[in-house]
């Protein structure tokens, strides 16, 4: 591990604030271990956490420049921590519940509800796997709007535009996800885009 310099806090924001690495590697090794431990506590996974902790360093190195100070810095990383964790704590309650559900309802299912079901999931499955393909910037808003269930005034407000800015950027996002899904089958196709366009 890299010795730590002694940076001052103000130090330490304005030189990473001015992209310099050194200072930043500095910043890792103070916090890393804390943003894990922090990760952990609130999922109980080790490498999610690690995950979590790998992003917000990375997404705080993006924004340096916007950052204000050092306080600022540290509340941005614990934030998306935070974030990152309640939302993998959801999905893996929403698969732990699909599964209890499934198991309880047994063998009641008709053949054309087992069929129906087996096409949504491939469905979700084409939908995750086309928004993976997508640039960053489409792929977290889209992410924000489906998954976080968002709206388009708290968005606007989030990202300090306005709703009309977010409702453009949208559409051009699902216009290239229309791109994407363009070899799929028509049927496919077209359950895709009813559960985006019905979504909100």
């Amino acid at each position: 591990m890299t010795k730590q310099l002694p940076y001052s806090d103000a130090e330490l924001a304005e030189l990473i604030r001015n992209g310099d690495a050194e200072a930043f590697r500095s910043l890792f090794e103070r916090f890393i271990r804390a943003l894990v431990y922090f990760g952990v506590k609130l999922t109980g996974d080790q490498e999610e956490s690690e995950d979590a902790a790998s992003e917000a360093f990375q997404k705080l190195w993006q924004k340096r420049e916007d950052m204000r100070g050092y306080p600022e810095m540290r509340a941005y990383l614990f934030s998306i921590v935070h974030n990152r964790s309640v939302n993998f704590v959801k999905r893996r309650s929403m698969v732990k519940a699909a599964h209890q559900t499934i198991q309880a309802e047994g063998e009641t299912h008709s053949d054309s509800s087992i069929t129906t079901r087996i096409i949504q999931a491939e469905t979700m499955v084409a939908i995750h796997n086309a928004i993976d393909k997508l640039p960053l910037h489409h792929r977290d808003l889209l992410h924000k709007i489906y998954i976080e269930e968002q709206s388009t005034t708290d968005l606007a407000k989030m990202l300090g535009t306005t709703p009309a800015h977010i409702r453009t950027s949208k559409a051009r996002a699902l216009a290239s996800l229309r791109e994407i899904l363009s070899d799929e089958t028509l049927l496919r196709s077209c359950i895709v885009f009813f559960f985006l366009f019905s979504a909100k």
